[in-house]
């Protein structure tokens, strides 16, 4: 994987090392349903990349309900499907609802009896994120590149394939 700053240096990038151009050049954009992340995939399609938006369930709602009496994860999926119908790029819903249980919420629980602030981010980044969902998008998908609506520290990686 390559973290990039620009689309710009995603095209230069793929150009330079692989002789890829844009439409050829796949992108998994984990799609939340929100605003960021639907930003970010559209420019990306906007920009002429393969763009497939993955939705991420990583928690158990079904005892959890929104005010209109849905599951806040089946509304963010509906969220991110409209997203990806409208931006005219297909949705594939992956689910990380044991491991994040078990990789992230449990050690939150465990550091904040200790006394402790924890940040459960950092264990989300940690074993889902950057471990299940990219290990999804390069096996799976077979894609190039991640791209998420958060901000991040950039760091230079080898693409996610050789293609």
């Amino acid at each position: 994987m390559r973290g990039i700053r620009t689309l710009e240096s995603i095209k230069a990038y793929c150009q330079t090392h692989h002789d890829l151009l844009p439409h050829q050049i796949r992108v998994a954009v984990g799609l939340s349903g929100g605003v960021d992340s639907a930003v970010s995939a559209w420019l990306l399609k906007q920009a002429g990349f393969s763009v497939q938006g993955v939705f991420m369930r990583n928690w158990d709602s079904q005892d959890v309900a929104n005010p209109t009496g849905e599951c806040s994860s089946d509304a963010d999926y509906k969220d991110a499907r409209k997203v990806a119908d409208h931006i005219g790029i297909p949705i594939t819903k992956v689910d990380y609802v044991k491991e994040y249980w078990t990789q992230v919420f449990e050690p939150f629980i465990k550091a904040y009896e200790q006394g402790l602030t924890p940040n459960p981010d950092i264990n989300c980044n940690r074993h889902i994120k950057f471990d299940k969902f990219l290990n999804h998008c390069k096996s799976k998908l077979e894609c190039h590149f991640i791209a998420t609506g958060h901000y991040a520290r950039v760091f230079d990686h080898p693409p996610l394939t050789s293609n």
